[in-house]
């Protein structure tokens, strides 16, 4: 048992994933090739139609692409039978799949110091992230894996993070997603180390992570601060040092 757990998203935290720049592409195309009219923007709200009521019902099924895509082709009579999960295997290579500056060494130093358990979190099912996971060599950093078809939750449900606890004293959160990556956890009496892709209102590069947090303005609709917001991992471990000194030094 180690006494500090960090439980780390994935998509736009840790990595892009093929999803965005090649799998969504190519299936948008298949369409429109029944459907010409049928535009990115067209697909899109008719995909987000089905996936933000779910999601907000806190449904496990809320990223079951292939189930939705299937809804959507059926919708237009499109003969639509790829598993999306073999197209994110065709492409999860460059320039498709990336991993972010400083994430391997950062996964590293942390496996390796010996005071922390380290857990994927992410609300992707892990059919669909799997395949980027090990094509860039991450999957031994961790020692658990939490996605909602696994724990049959979704992130920010007491019960996703459950089987992972094993007498952690300190649980902490990193990620992009206010809601379900600072907010929810934060909830939880977690802590919380945002990664936001552009820096919130009333912070900048030249303050610390620490400072930053303080300083920013809350998103709306949220009410609770990150403990500390990040602009890339480089700044990392010395975040999760000080927040780990100042839990256990209290």
């Amino acid at each position: 048992m180690k006494r500090t757990l960090l439980f780390f998203d994935l998509d736009d935290t840790i990595l892009q994933n093929p999803m965005v720049d090649a799998v969504f592409p190519a299936i948008f195309d298949y369409f429109r090739s029944y459907h010409p009219e049928l535009t990115d923007e067209i697909l899109w709200k008719e995909l987000n139609g089905i996936l933000y009521p779910r999601y907000h019902a806190r449904k496990i099924e809320a990223f079951d692409w292939d189930e939705m895509v299937q809804q959507v082709a059926q919708k237009y009579g499109v003969p639509f039978d790829t598993p999306i999960e073999k197209m994110i295997e065709e492409n999860a290579h460059s320039p498709y799949l990336r991993i972010f500056d400083h994430v391997h060494e950062v996964l590293s130093a942390l496996k390796t110091d010996g005071k922390y358990s380290l857990a994927i979190g992410t609300n992707g099912h892990w059919r669909y992230q799997k395949p980027s996971v090990k094509a860039l060599g991450l999957l031994d950093y961790f020692d658990y894996i939490l996605t909602p078809d696994r724990t049959g939750y979704l992130k920010g449900s007491p019960g996703f993070y459950q089987s992972a606890l094993n007498g952690s004293k300190l649980q902490i959160t990193i990620g992009d997603q206010y809601d379900a990556d600072v907010e929810e956890p934060l909830q939880l009496g977690f802590h919380a180390v945002w990664r936001p892709a552009q820096l919130p209102v009333g912070t900048d590069r030249d303050q610390s992570p620490f400072e930053r947090a303080l300083a920013m303005d809350i998103p709306s609709p949220y009410s609770l601060r990150a403990d500390a917001v990040i602009t890339g991992f480089s700044e990392l471990i010395p975040v999760i040092e000080e927040i780990d000194r100042r839990f256990f030094d209290n």
